[in-house]
C-alpha cells in the first residue's frame, strides 16, 4: 500500500506528476522542502492535477531560487511557503497545522534545504539551512499526523561529498522515513 521512491533528482513536470500519482491517487497532499528552482516549477505542475489539494514548501532561503511571480502563482494556488528562518524562529508548529490529520502526504526531500554545514554535497550549496533535527522532526511530525504515501530525495551531489558525511546524513534521513513508513503499515 505504501511505498518509498528515491530518486537522483526530479527534474521535469512528467516525473514530479508521476511520482505525485504513484503516491496518492486520491486526494494528495504534498510535503515538500526545498531551494531548487527548477523543482519549484516542478511543484507548480503538480499543483495542476485534479488529486493534488495542498502543497506545504519548507526550506526556502534565497530570494533568487524563485520568481517574485512563481512565489505569488503559489501563494494564490494556496501553497503554505515556510522559510528556513520561519523555522529558526518559529520552530515547527505551523507548518504542522498545515497538515490535515489521517492525509496522505508525498514528501520530497530536497538536500539544498539542509545547511550546508550538515549537508555540503549538494548541488547549490546556501547557509542558513534546515538542520538535520529539524528535518528529522518535520519528519516525524508529519507521520504522526498523517500517512506517508512516499518518499523523494533530491540534490544530493555523491561528487562532492569529500568524507562521506553527507551520504551518512541522507541514509539516516532515508532510514528515518522508512520507519516511520513502516510503523504506520
Amino acid at each position: 500500500r505504501y511505498g518509498v521512491t528515491r530518486r537522483a533528482s526530479v527534474r521535469t513536470p512528467a516525473e514530479v506528476t508521476r511520482i505525485v500519482q504513484e503516491a496518492a491517487k486520491a486526494k494528495a497532499v504534498i510535503f515538500y522542502t526545498l531551494v531548487d528552482e527548477e523543482v519549484r516549477r516542478t511543484m507548480r505542475r503538480a499543483s495542476e492535477q485534479a488529486h493534488v489539494w495542498r502543497i506545504v514548501q519548507v526550506g526556502a532561503r534565497g530570494l533568487g531560487s524563485a520568481r517574485e511571480a512563481e512565489v505569488r502563482h503559489a501563494k494564490q494556488w494556496g501553497a503554505h511557503i515556510f522559510t528556513s528562518r520561519h523555522v529558526h524562529h518559529n520552530g515547527l508548529k505551523d507548518i504542522l497545522d498545515t497538515i490535515p490529520p489521517d492525509s496522505d502526504c508525498l514528501i520530497t526531500l530536497d538536500c539544498d534545504a539542509l545547511d550546508t554545514s550538515e549537508m555540503p554535497a549538494v548541488a547549490h550549496p546556501s547557509p542558513g539551512g534546515l538542520t538535520y533535527m529539524q528535518v528529522v522532526d518535520l519528519i516525524a511530525g508529519v507521520a504522526a499526523k498523517a500517512r506517508i504515501a512516499g518518499f523523494t530525495m533530491v540534490e544530493f551531489a555523491p561528487k562532492k561529498d569529500r568524507d562521506g558525511a553527507s551520504a551518512y546524513t541522507a541514509a539516516r534521513i532515508a532510514a528515518n522515513i522508512i520507519g516511520h513508513i513502516a510503523r504506520q503499515i
